[in-house]
């Protein structure tokens, strides 16, 4: 979730289920750019051992990758679409 952005900075969290069905939150901080090679929008959010880098494919398409490297290295990698 990006809850606000300052110039290309965004701040916001990441909240997921870990393996246990405890709620795990991670604070983010990333930023956002137009890739010049694909003119995509890219968008790069960090925390100490954990990753996710969207990239938006159109208007109705995401791709998303999560990479978790810390007490729990998981990573994946979805496809998003929206259907009107």
């Amino acid at each position: 979730m990006i809850e606000h952005s300052v110039g290309a900075n965004l701040f916001g969290y990441e909240s997921f289920l870990d393996a246990n069905g405890a709620t795990v939150k991670l604070d983010l901080i990333g930023s956002v750019e137009t890739n010049p090679a694909t003119g995509r929008v890219d968008i790069v959010m960090v925390h100490s051992g954990f990753f996710i880098d969207i990239n938006v494919i159109d208007v109705d398409h995401l791709v998303a990758r999560l990479v978790r490297t810390d007490d729990t290295p998981t990573t994946f990698l979805v496809s998003l679409s929206r259907h009107k």
